[in-house]
């Protein structure tokens, strides 16, 4: 696996898998969007989210995910970049997403079998978290 940055820089051969980190990271807010960044061309992703400092809130709830989508690279989602299916769990219920690895694939969210030039992902908490810290990436399979 070759790893690219937001820019799409360092690509590997067709048919590799390829990972992207959707950066820059932002401030964690209560709806927070990682930036659309072109992916190279396949039908199987998988978003990752990783935790790497326990994420806390003050009131009790669900994170989550939904995928936004374009033509081109973009800090959030807009009128070019619209949220695309409906927004999926992610994590147990609670006041803190725990320190790990959370994955999202194409059962958890079907647009992710697309063809689409570039991806993004909102999360969305039950309030502005108060400590924490994650990374977005998307996975991209060889085809």
């Amino acid at each position: 696996m070759a790893y690219i940055d937001g820019a799409g820089n360092t690509l590997t051969a067709a048919g590799e898998p390829q990972e992207i980190t959707l950066q820059p990271t932002p401030a964690l807010v209560a709806s927070t969007d990682y930036p659309c960044v072109a992916v190279p061309s396949g039908r199987f992703k998988t978003v990752a989210l990783v935790v790497t400092t326990p994420i806390t809130w003050t009131t009790a709830g669900q994170v989550t995910a939904q995928l936004y989508a374009g033509r081109t690279a973009a800090a959030a989602s807009d009128a070019n970049h619209p949220l695309r299916g409906a927004p999926v769990n992610v994590g147990p219920s609670g006041t803190t997403l725990a320190a790990g690895t959370y994955l999202l694939t194409q059962q958890d969210i079907a647009d992710l079998q697309s063809y689409l030039p570039a991806v993004g992902v909102r999360l969305v908490f039950p309030s502005a978290p108060t400590a924490g810290a994650a990374a977005v990436y998307v996975d991209v399979a060889g085809d």
